[in-house]
């Protein structure tokens, strides 16, 4: 095995040279790094993870933390953390925790004594007990970034799409577009991600003053089956939609299936629209409007804070905003007179 005295000889500097060129610490000549590096890729130097902890006291470990991995949705916020980790030499555990509220602390144990450096974690959901866990990490100086909706009372930096605009800018949308008996497909009334979407929704309702009726109001659980059959219930209602928003993607989809099958044609009959702007959106017959977020630049900014926590003190609780767009595709083509 090679090390960093074998560099040394060969690159003719000392060993405290070559560990500050490897760890990027600087005051080094760069004549002397590019030496030092050359060596190192021709000798095909890898640095032994435990010594490198034992020196630096840091496991080089970060914790990801998601409610569900088979949702499209975390690919490339997964993608943007994943490349901020590698150019800081850490690598990523991922856990997916159903939305569990028990699994989500067994998971934050479970990675904290596995000595992680810091989290990043997902909260979907308002859960006192999972809120208590987070404060007591922190009281211990843990890094902590959330991904999604704000919890101010957490004091953690939060990285989370504009919720509540989006919705708006989809529900606008619609009504620009004619429709009046607009449908809503929600996630599970505990999501925040959800609750804030509904707000939107009502919003853009209420500046266009036109109600919202209970019966058009469906809850789901963001999987394509409860999509499905909350479009069923909507179309064997007594008051039928002309427009459904589903708040994310995966349950418009599960809604345009139940919808074609029932014979109706979208748009022309019914347009929906979903939340999320995933890889299917644009691959679906027809291709579903969404509301797009910039999920990889999510996640990247998430891992750069969390580094920066990492690096320095704790900050007091920094929330990032990022602001959604809407995408228009054919399932909700202009097909009424438009309605100033």
């Amino acid at each position: 095995m090679v090390t960093i005295y074998d560099i040394a000889k060969e690159a003719n500097v000392s060993p405290a040279t070559v560990s500050r060129v490897l760890n990027r610490q600087g005051n080094v000549r760069d004549d002397t790094a590019k030496r030092v590096l050359r060596v190192a890729k021709a000798r095909k130097y890898s640095p032994n993870a435990m010594a490198r902890s034992l020196r630096t006291k840091k496991s080089f470990l970060i914790g990801l933390i998601i409610p569900d991995i088979e949702n499209p949705v975390y690919p490339a916020p997964v993608r943007g953390i994943q490349d901020v980790a590698n150019q800081k030499d850490y690598s990523v555990i991922i856990h997916s925790t159903d939305g569990n509220e028990r699994k989500e602390i067994e998971t934050i144990r479970r990675l904290t004594a596995a000595g992680v450096d810091g989290l990043i974690i997902n909260i979907s959901e308002s859960c006192a007990l999972l809120g208590e866990e987070i404060r007591r990490l922190r009281q211990g100086s843990l890094p902590i970034v959330a991904l999604g909706p704000w919890h101010a009372d957490l004091e953690i930096d939060c990285v989370s799409v504009d919720n509540q605009q989006g919705a708006y800018l989809a529900t606008e949308h619609l009504l620009k577009l004619g429709h009046r008996k607009i449908a809503i497909v929600l996630g599970p009334k505990e999501n925040l991600s959800s609750r804030e979407r509904f707000r939107g929704y009502k919003k853009a309702m209420d500046d266009s003053c036109v109600q919202v009726l209970p019966d058009l109001i469906q809850e789901g659980n963001f999987k394509m089956g409860s999509g499905y059959k909350a479009a069923q219930k909507l179309l064997a209602g007594e008051e039928k939609p002309d427009a459904i928003f589903c708040v994310n993607d995966v349950m418009a989809l599960g809604a345009v299936k139940a919808i074609q099958e029932g014979g109706l044609r979208i748009p022309e009959d019914l347009a929906v629209i979903g939340f999320d702007d995933i890889e299917l959106a644009a691959l679906s017959k027809p291709s579903l409007s969404s509301v797009a977020q910039p999920k990889y630049e999510t996640g990247k900014i998430a891992a750069e804070l969390l580094f920066q926590q990492i690096k320095g003190s704790l900050s007091p609780g920094r929330y990032y905003s990022i602001e959604p767009n809407l995408v228009i595709r054919e399932t909700t083509l202009k097909v009424k007179e438009t309605i100033p």
